[in-house]
């Protein structure tokens, strides 16, 4: 099996709402995320050591891109948002 595919990443909830959260099922650690617009340009970038939560507060509704980054690999995940 490819080593890429072993990596994966849950969104919830998925259409956030005010934040969402990652479930992290590999054994990857995760050493960044960003949100990018459907453009790929990065609007709010988080470090995971320093939350649990990601805040989507101050964007407004419609579809984003959420870049997950590991040592192995760069996973991208299709996110909305709806208030």
């Amino acid at each position: 099996m490819n080593e890429l595919n072993q990596v994966s990443f849950r969104l919830y909830p998925n259409p956030a709402r005010s934040e969402f959260y990652i479930e992290n099922v590999g054994q990857e650690l995760i050493q960044k995320v960003e949100l990018m617009d459907i453009s790929g340009r990065v609007l709010k970038s988080w470090n995971p050591g320093d939350t649990s939560a990601y805040s989507v507060e101050g964007l407004t509704d419609g579809s984003y891109m959420i870049r997950i980054e590991t040592a192995k690999e760069s996973k991208v995940i299709p996110m909305l948002i709806r208030r």
